[in-house]
């Protein structure tokens, strides 16, 4: 069987570590951007009956990356691919997906221009809003991080003396919960907690407020998305407040904003893990999880 072929805009760490452990070659790409602003894209390996799949995140400039996908995407099925993979990792503006007066609902937008090409199956991870897969044709996968993250924590747990009865999960709002779950169930905590989060009409949070007993515990904070760390703190500040010994954070995708980072270094985190969903030079502060292991056996 010929190995799969893997293609990325960005040379990245995660997409090296996907084609080592499934044998994959790593495909070549001519972009060409042109004076007047155009762009093509044009893959050099070929692709003739082969498996391909693209692994890209939406962040930061993510209409870029996602036009430039498009046109790789249209370039492969025009190359008779066998078979066109996308991995989304961290799939960006996942989490503009009310329908608010005025406003877009983005996520079904990104959905949209999705489902028009063609693409056999999309993967991505920890999606942050669940509801947004239901509008997708295109077979879409949401995977959960947790397995990939189980053996970091249980290393740090074991290290620190600190048993599994006296963890507690938490979920920095209610929306967050089946993430938490999944984790609290993979990992083998005791208990799984939601907080209740509301914000203010521009966006700020305005309470958060915990109703379960967390005394003497070790509260491992599970969210998909660290941007301004603003949640985070907060949440951090009251479960110590209310008692519990440690706190530390779990988080999917290290979207960090300017902001972020020296918040959390101030903040009373013990220790935050986070996942390479998006190829980014971070802080020492964070301890980077890689998710290669569970991509590679996803495609």
């Amino acid at each position: 069987m010929k190995e799969k072929i893997l293609f990325t805009f960005n040379e990245n760490t995660l997409t090296s570590e996907v084609a080592t452990k499934t044998g994959s070659v790593i495909g070549d790409i001519e972009t060409t951007y042109f004076e007047d602003g155009e762009l093509l894209v044009k893959p050099l390996t070929e692709v003739k009956n082969r498996e391909c799949v693209i692994i890209e995140s939406l962040s930061g400039e993510a209409y870029e990356t996602l036009f430039k996908v498009l046109l790789l995407v249209s370039a492969l099925h025009g190359c008779d691919a066998k078979t066109i993979t996308l991995v989304i990792p961290y799939l960006g503006y996942s989490r503009q997906g009310t329908n608010k007066v005025g406003e877009p609902n983005s996520s079904r937008v990104i959905a949209s221009i999705l489902n028009s090409a063609p693409i056999d199956e999309i993967l991505t991870c920890d999606i942050h809003n669940s509801d947004a897969l239901k509008y997708y044709k295109v077979p879409i996968t949401n995977l959960y991080l947790s397995e990939a993250f189980c053996p970091t924590i249980e290393e740090y747990l074991e290290g620190e003396n600190i048993y599994l009865k006296d963890v507690i999960v938490v979920s920095p709002d209610k929306g967050g919960k089946e993430r938490a779950t999944s984790f609290k169930e993979e990992i083998g905590a005791s208990k799984v907690i939601a907080l209740d989060k509301s914000r203010d009409h521009s966006d700020n949070i305005e309470k958060i407020e915990l109703n379960s007993d967390v005394s003497g515990k070790t509260c491992i904070i599970v969210d998909d998305i660290v941007s301004t760390g603003k949640t985070l703190c907060a949440a951090t500040d009251l479960l110590l407040e209310k008692g519990a010994s440690k706190v530390i954070a779990l988080i999917s995708h290290p979207v960090i904003s300017k902001s972020c980072t020296e918040r959390i270094k101030k903040s009373q985190l013990s220790a935050i893990f986070i996942g390479n969903t998006i190829e980014k030079k971070l802080d020492p502060i964070y301890q980077v999880i890689d998710i290669s292991e569970l991509i590679s056996e996803a495609i």
